[in-house]
């Protein structure tokens, strides 16, 4: 099959979703569409200005033609390979039901000793941690623990095994650096809450996954810039 069949058919099949989901008419333009939908789809948002340079090049293969009435452009296979991974993408988005994995979490009375056996064990960083009632508390990070080292330099003994989480949350800059999302959250959204918190100069240390999103759910998962970094 010719490289333009296949662009111009997954061309359609995008152009076609988002008319649907934007509730459009045939006559509203593609570059038109790309913008209203980039303003609640962050896959269309991160591919928007690719998106709009796929229509021009859709323009003139249908509207521009050759020796024999053969398309006037023909689409580089990378092109071609760009706009079915898209197509893909947005189709079938990977949602958050790809991260859910054993959650370790801690109480607020345990011990410090008990989170850096945890952390040596598994070569975690961050720990959700919940008090008695099993309410979520906060999260506890190497922030956490660096603060409280730094705060007992001078003292010529620690002991781990006396020292409690919550002793650690109170100096842990970090600890209110999360997020919760749910289960049907796609990768697109979950890299926009780190990179919206990255440009209003705030940190944002971890997403939480629960089935809906809320803070009194059960831990589905625990996600970080560096578990997205593998996905484009």
């Amino acid at each position: 099959m010719e490289k333009s069949v296949i662009f111009l058919d997954r061309f359609h099949n995008i152009e076609t979703m988002l008319r649907q989901q934007l509730r459009q008419e045939e006559h509203v333009s593609f570059s038109y569409l790309v913008e209203q939908a980039a303003k609640q789809n962050s896959l269309i948002r991160q591919k928007a200005e690719r998106l709009k340079s796929f229509g021009r090049l859709r323009n003139a293969i249908q509207h521009g033609s050759g020796l024999n009435g053969e398309p006037i452009a023909e689409p580089h296979e990378k092109i071609v390979g760009e706009i079915i991974e898209i197509e893909e993408k947005l189709r079938s988005p990977k949602r958050m039901n790809n991260f859910f994995c054993d959650v370790y979490s801690l109480n607020e009375t345990d011990s410090m000793s008990k989170m850096l056996q945890l952390i040596q064990q598994f070569q975690y960083s961050q720990f959700p941690v919940f008090n008695s009632k099993g309410e979520f508390i906060s999260l506890v990070t190497e922030s956490g623990i660096t603060n409280w080292l730094a705060s007992k330099v001078k003292d010529d003994l620690i002991s781990f095994e006396e020292t409690r989480v919550s002793d650690l949350i109170s100096v842990d800059e970090l600890a209110e650096t999360y997020r919760f999302i749910s289960r049907i959250t796609t990768v697109y959204e979950a890299k926009d809450y780190f990179l919206q918190a990255a440009n209003e100069g705030r940190k944002l240390e971890a997403l939480l996954i629960t089935e809906s999103g809320k803070s009194n759910q059960s831990l589905l998962g625990i996600l970080t810039h560096w578990d997205l970094a593998k996905f484009d």
